[in-house]
């Protein structure tokens, strides 16, 4: 259930911060262990409840795992909800590729719960665009450069996913 996914989840992130200050991290290094491992958390039980297909509905769940893990580490609102939308787009990008969709739908799919997870961060409708359009982009670029693209052409598809995205 949504409830149980929510629980393990933030007790990854609790786990993950604890650890994180139990070897030296600072505070805020500690808060993006968290935020990473509560969102990787949310994939991973949504991939084996046999969902990996629901791309950007999961990703926006890891967003929002991002999100309370990072207010829960003492995180500022706007920092919470810029790492909801990262985390958000991170999965969904991680799970479109896995399925071996074309790269223009993993960076679309990237860009869509980036917004999702952004606008049910709090965050206001064009700061989400915005941080859909940027985490596209990036997207685009890190197949394009794993496809050992050049330079040029990594720019481009960045830049195409990015104004579609926004």
């Amino acid at each position: 259930t949504n409830k149980r996914l929510t629980e393990l989840a933030a007790a990854a992130g609790r786990a993950a911060q604890n650890a994180g200050q139990g070897v030296g991290m600072n505070p805020e290094e500690a808060a993006q262990a968290a935020v990473l491992a509560a969102a990787k958390a949310t994939v991973d039980l949504a991939e084996e409840a046999g969902r990996s297909s629901d791309y950007v509905g999961i990703a926006t769940e890891a967003g929002r795992a991002a999100q309370a893990a990072g207010l829960e580490a003492n995180m500022s609102t706007q920092l919470a909800a810029q790492a909801a939308a990262v985390a958000a787009a991170t999965a969904a990008a991680d799970l479109a590729t896995a399925a071996g969709v074309t790269p223009d739908e993993v960076a679309a799919n990237s860009g869509a719960a980036a917004h999702r997870a952004g606008i049910a961060a709090g965050m206001a409708q064009r700061g989400a665009c915005h941080f859909a359009a940027i985490l596209a982009g990036k997207a685009a670029a890190d197949l394009a450069a794993g496809a050992s693209r050049s330079a040029k052409d990594v720019a481009a598809l960045a830049g195409a996913a990015a104004c579609r995205a926004g």
